[in-house]
């Protein structure tokens, strides 16, 4: 129990770089291009981050910034389809409907995180984040 939320505290550190250095700036020039129209520019900066997401996962070996200093990685539990890991980022979707279902998407994916050591978006994307350690360990082990 002590080794998840160990790895929680991690993945929650590395997903508040993400959120500071990638999706505010997104957020911010969505407000912008769309001035009047608030839940627009919300959409599309929530929709902008959940690809940047996708697409580095699926193609830098599962990492994002904030995995890349967290010394994370995205892996499937059952094949290495990059295609695997961009539904897992696009789940996170789910984060972001209206309250009060996102909250509770969260709460829940949370409580996964703690008890379990996998989020609610890695269980639905057939996912797990390891450490770049393990990662090596796993790679060796394929081969």
């Amino acid at each position: 129990m002590e080794r998840h939320i160990q790895l929680a505290v991690i993945r929650i550190l590395a997903s508040m770089i993400d959120l500071i250095v990638v999706y505010l700036p997104f957020q911010i020039l969505c407000f912008f291009i769309f001035k009047d129209q608030l839940l627009l520019a919300i959409f599309f900066g929530q929709l902008l981050f959940i690809s940047y997401n996708a697409v580095l996962v699926s193609m830098k070996n599962g990492r994002t910034i904030g995995k890349y200093f967290a010394k994370l990685r995205v892996v499937n539990d059952n094949s290495e389809k990059n295609s695997a890991k961009a539904l897992r980022e696009f789940c996170k979707l789910l984060y972001f409907v209206t309250f009060p279902f996102g909250l509770f998407f969260l709460l829940v994916s949370i409580f996964l995180l703690l008890t379990t050591g996998r989020a609610l978006h890695d269980f639905l994307g057939q996912s797990r984040i390891v450490s770049d350690a393990e990662y090596k360990r796993i790679i060796s082990a394929n081969e």
